[in-house]
């Protein structure tokens, strides 16, 4: 979730869902957003099943792991709603002062509504140079639980996006290093959700 817009959400929620789908693990997307852009991006894709708003009011399957995809600045009730119910809450931010406020407001909010863990993951971090390391310290002086991996920005999301497959699928400049951040990000939102350190 993220209290920002167009900080690239959906794209992490797909990616890490793919990841675990790579894993072996039984994932389904939550899309909750009135667009629906993660469960048509999903639906294209074919790499696990993906539910939007219409067909979750009438029956939401049940996953070892799902990804819930939110849209920006989610109200109190599904904010609520996903404290009570996810392990996990994934906040996604970017480089910027302005992501990195709306960020710890909302990871205050769902302290304060209960959430049992919550993990920032910085997302189109700029490939070169220091960015990345430097919002991750800058976090975690504000007391915000950051990943120490980030996502950085390739143009091979946006293709991928355009396709309707993951990065990880074809041959596109700069995929492995993309499907290397996802892997290792994938992987951190796992110990933590586990209980273990981030």
């Amino acid at each position: 979730m993220a209290d920002k817009g167009g900080v690239g959400k959906t794209t992490v929620a797909f990616h890490v869902a793919t990841r675990l789908r790579q894993l072996g693990r039984d994932v389904g997307l939550y899309d909750l957003d009135s667009r629906g852009t993660s469960s048509s991006w999903a639906g294209e894709s074919g790499y696990f099943p993906a539910y939007d708003l219409r067909s979750l009011q009438s029956h939401a399957p049940d996953h070892d792991v799902v990804i819930w995809d939110t849209a920006p600045h989610p109200d109190s009730e599904i904010r609520s709603e996903l404290c009570r119910a996810a392990d996990l809450l994934t906040v996604v931010a970017n480089g910027d002062r302005d992501s990195l406020t709306a960020a710890a407001d909302l990871c205050r909010a769902l302290h304060a509504e209960g959430a049992r863990r919550v993990a920032v993951v910085f997302n189109a971090i700029y490939p070169v140079g220091s960015e990345g390391s430097d919002c991750v310290e800058a976090a975690r002086a504000e007391g915000l639980p950051a990943l120490p991996c980030f996502i950085r920005r390739y143009a091979c999301f946006g293709r991928a996006r355009w396709d309707g497959r993951a990065v990880v699928d074809r041959a596109y400049p700069r995929a492995d290093q993309a499907w290397s951040d996802v892997a290792a990000v994938t992987a951190a939102l796992l110990r933590v959700a586990d209980g273990g350190d981030r």
